[in-house]
């Protein structure tokens, strides 16, 4: 069974109990949901930003950013396509490349992200599809490396990015690559983008 929109859909639908035309409607509407979960969480600490994430909104935008936009979609897939060998996902989210990844490529991945709905809904879509070369480890451990770090969509939403980056410094094989994007310097950020305006390459140099 290959990971299409339609899969994920179906499996979201399972995992959630909801029906599936509530969860397209969900995934259709979910950067709107997203932004106003966030208004009235309106988190200001890193614990708070952490409660926001474990819940299933972003789960709908992702779904819908990952699958039903060109440039998600062709971004998902061109990451996807670079992966192989020993790959930790840093901040996976709903992990769409990792899958595609490990139903398509020669790749042993380990996901590392918060706790809550979206790790749950991800170990559950790995589950039903029977994937064994994928898995979520617990923490980031020195005696763990990796050819490829991917760090997408992750850093302009910490507090302390430098920190993240050091776990991820770590973890590379020293032949490894980091594969990563934070856009910090859109017009219209996400409202949890709270690094917007900083270069990130400033971050990479430390």
């Amino acid at each position: 069974m290959q990971y299409t929109y339609n899969t994920a859909i179906s499996l979201l639908s399972e995992f959630l109990g909801f029906p599936e035309k509530q969860i397209i409607d969900l995934c259709k509407n979910g950067d709107k949901l997203y932004n106003e979960t966030w208004k009235k969480m309106s988190p200001q600490n890193e614990e708070q930003r952490n409660s926001f994430y474990s819940m299933d909104a972003q789960i709908f935008g992702q779904i819908q950013w990952h699958f039903k936009t060109r440039e998600g979609f062709k971004r998902r897939q061109n990451l996807s396509n670079l992966l192989s060998g020993k790959v930790l996902d840093y901040g996976c989210g709903i992990a769409t490349q990792d899958i595609w990844a490990a139903q398509n490529n020669n790749v042993d991945i380990d996901l590392y992200d918060l706790p809550g709905k979206t790790k749950n809904f991800v170990s559950f879509v790995i589950s039903r599809l029977e994937l064994r070369n994928i898995r979520y480890i617990d923490s980031i451990t020195s005696d763990r490396t990796y050819n490829i770090v991917v760090c997408t969509d992750v850093l302009e939403h910490l507090e302390d990015p430098c920190l993240a980056l050091q776990d991820i410094k770590d973890s590379l094989k020293s032949t490894g690559t980091l594969l990563y994007r934070a856009p910090t310097d859109e017009k219209n950020p996400s409202l949890s983008h709270i690094q917007n305006g900083k270069n990130p390459e400033d971050w990479i140099k430390k």
